[in-house]
């Protein structure tokens, strides 16, 4: 069955479901995206998602006892 409605009318429906409703819509939705295979534009396009842009304040140390404060061992 095919139906044409609008994104938004989608995400009001969406909206409407219990808790339990959107978590198995969820659960259905991350199943069939694993099924499909992503191409390389694609995997790029989800590393820049989930990429923040902020300034770094300051350079990381390239010492390892400023990062863990031990003596080493």
């Amino acid at each position: 069955m095919q139906l044409t409605i609008s994104y938004e009318t989608l995400v009001a429906l969406i909206e409407q479901l219990s808790d339990e409703q959107r978590q198995d819509l969820m659960r259905r939705l991350r199943e069939r995206a694993g099924q499909q295979r992503l191409t390389a534009d694609d995997r790029l396009q989800m590393l820049r998602a989930a990429q923040i842009n902020q300034a770094v304040k300051e350079e990381p140390s390239p010492r390892r006892k400023d990062w863990y404060d031990d003596d080493g061992r």
